[in-house]
């Protein structure tokens, strides 16, 4: 988390100094900032929780992630807004990715990234929004859905089998500007 919180620090400060035209440097007023929420809505989200499934418990790097978070970042003209969700749950990782596989075609057609039709590297498999499938995509046990309703607004859904649990990361991207 720390890690994504110094990038985004320096892409809104890249956001902002190229704001009015001109590399490196600012002239006249500029609004620019960051807000970073410790929870993110489902409901901005546009998915549901998966019935019965819990939040994730804070993870073990010490670092106080709850994988839940909501953050917002603006320049000038650019602006954008990832919100993430984790939980769990003890159903099936195939039950789940149904579900998600259907709650996320209501934005357009999905993209399945973690079966095994799909091999690893398989960038070719894309939707027509410019979405694909990269290496991280296709471990043993991990499933991946991806779905844009623009080329500017995307979900994310990923499944991960840790024992008896299914791990499920839930991310939308929104960006706004060029």
């Amino acid at each position: 988390m720390k890690k994504l919180l110094c990038a985004l620090t320096l892409f809104a400060a890249a956001a902002v100094a190229q704001a009015d035209g001109v590399h490196g440097t600012v002239s006249g007023s500029v609004n620019a900032g960051i807000d970073i929420q410790p929870r993110s809505s489902m409901r901005e989200i546009g998915l549901p929780v998966y019935p019965g499934a819990m939040p994730a418990p804070k993870d073990d790097d010490g670092d106080g992630d709850e994988g839940n978070v909501s953050m917002s970042l603006w320049g000038g003209s650019f602006g954008m807004k990832l919100q993430v969700a984790k939980f769990q749950s003890t159903d099936s990782i195939d039950a789940i990715q149904g579900f998600y596989r259907d709650a996320l075609a209501r934005y357009g057609k999905v993209l399945d990234c973690g079966g095994a039709s799909i091999s690893a590297g398989a960038s070719e498999s894309r939707t027509e929004l410019r979405l694909s499938c990269g290496k991280d995509d296709h471990h043993d046990g991990k499933h991946v859905l991806k779905v844009g309703d623009s080329d500017k607004d995307f979900r994310l859904v990923a499944l991960k089998q840790e024992g008896k649990l299914v791990t499920i990361d839930i991310v939308r991207l929104v960006i706004k500007g060029d």
